[in-house]
């Protein structure tokens, strides 16, 4: 906790983009491993939502994605849970041990997803990717 509230209280000059996402991103992580997801959510929902488009970096987008289908996950919001830990597998630069970890948790959230055409699809989409096979 004490690390989280050291990391708000950074004052940032200027825009400072990159910065201030690695920042956030790692309140979030911080706010996961001590089981308060609530203060994550205020951090990926409000805050880095609306600046993560000014970054290249795939490590940073990457870490994005999965904070927030973490964020989906823990309000139960299964099927876009999934999408989002779908779509964080598939971007570039992602390792083959993130993959699976990333395809793991599509799967289980998909099954845990209330029934219905979204489901379907996404189940179709992981029965016809050869990465799912492997899980």
């Amino acid at each position: 906790m004490e690390a989280i509230d050291i990391l708000k209280g950074v004052q940032y000059e200027g825009d400072c983009y990159e910065e201030k996402i690695q920042d956030w991103l790692d309140i979030a992580a911080y706010a996961f491993e001590i089981n308060d997801p609530t203060v994550a959510e205020q951090f990926v929902k409000n805050k880095i939502a609306h600046i993560v488009h000014h970054t290249t970096d795939n490590d940073k987008i990457m870490r994005y994605r999965m904070c927030y289908a973490k964020v989906q996950d823990s309000n139960r919001d299964f099927q876009n849970a999934s999408q989002e830990y779908y779509k964080a597998s598939n971007l570039p630069g992602v390792d083959a041990d993130a993959i699976e970890e990333l395809i793991d948790c599509t799967l289980k959230t998909t099954i845990l997803s209330p029934s219905g055409p979204q489901k379907a699809r996404l189940l179709a989409i992981l029965y016809n990717d050869e990465r799912a096979k492997s899980n």
